[in-house]
Formats: structure tokens, sequence, C-alpha cells
């Protein structure tokens, strides 16, 4: 599943962004941005896998947004960076429910009559993939970027009678 976005006309509120500043102009555009992505995030909680029997914490339990500046070789083409997502804890059970895996079980390395003997594996079990990020990306792109333009430009408004 490819998600492919074009988003137009952000010229203007780009342009009211850097003239901001990039200290103010980082935390306008992180709030935006979080206020943007609350649709996905309530998605894939509804989405993520649930075990009534687990008296462990729950993947759906984890699911956050978070905010950091681009850094390094990122920061050339992004000035923030928001993800939704579970904890780097629960990471691995997402990867699952979202892409499948196979349950895999090596033997030992043995040798036979001095001989070396290569590891057997077997597949013992498989989950099959029930995708749940990509689908609530996907299905809220349009209202992500209207509400992400929205918050935009009504926080560089605010940003500007705060500052001036």
């Amino acid at each position: 599943m490819d998600i492919k976005w074009d988003v137009q006309g952000l010229q203007e509120l780009e342009r009211q962004l850097l003239e901001l500043g990039a200290q103010t102009g980082q935390k306008v555009l992180r709030r935006a941005g979080r206020i943007a992505m609350e649709p996905v995030k309530a998605d894939m909680v509804a989405g993520a896998g649930f075990d009534n029997t687990s008296k462990e914490q729950h993947m759906r339990d984890s699911i956050r947004i978070s905010t950091h500046k681009g850094s390094g070789k990122v920061a050339e083409d992004n000035a923030a960076i928001i993800r939704v997502g579970p904890s780097k804890k629960e990471s691995f059970k997402a990867l699952w429910q979202e892409y499948g895996n196979n349950k895999v079980r090596h033997s030992a390395k043995g040798t036979k009559r001095g001989r070396k003997q290569p590891r057997q594996t077997r597949i013992v079990g498989r989950q099959e993939a029930d995708p749940f990020m990509r689908v609530a990306l996907a299905q809220n792109r349009e209202i992500v970027v209207e509400t992400f333009k929205s918050e935009l430009a009504i926080a560089i408004q605010k940003a500007i009678k705060k500052g001036g």
C-alpha cells in the first residue's frame, strides 16, 4: 500500500512561518502537526490488536503522537517530524500485526560423526497481516492535510498577535 501526498497551497503559510523565526515557528509547526494527526491516532487505537485475556500492557495503550525537530540529513527537508505509533517497547507487536510474520523454530547445530550439521529451521505458526497503521493514515490523509493547514494558519496568526 503506497500512500502518496500532493499538498498544494502552503507557500503563503510557509512564508509567514519563516517570518516568525526558527524557535516560534518550530513550536507552531509541531503543535499544528499534533492536532492534525489526532484522527490517525484514534483510528490506530481502534484498529490495533487487543487480547482481553492478557494482563500485560496492550499495544493500543502505548500509541502516542510524538514530534521532534528534524536533525542531520532529515533537517534539510523537514522542519518538524510528527510520528504516530506505539512505544518502542511495543513496536515489534505493531510490525507483526501490520506485516504478518512466521513463527520460526531453530534446532541447535550439532555434529554427526564428526561432520557439522546445518541448523534446521521450521515454521511452527503464522500471524497473518492485519494492517492498521497504514490504513489509519490512508483513510485520514485529506483530513490531516486540511486540519494541518487550518491549524497552522490559526497558530501563525496567534503567534503574530502575541509577538506584535
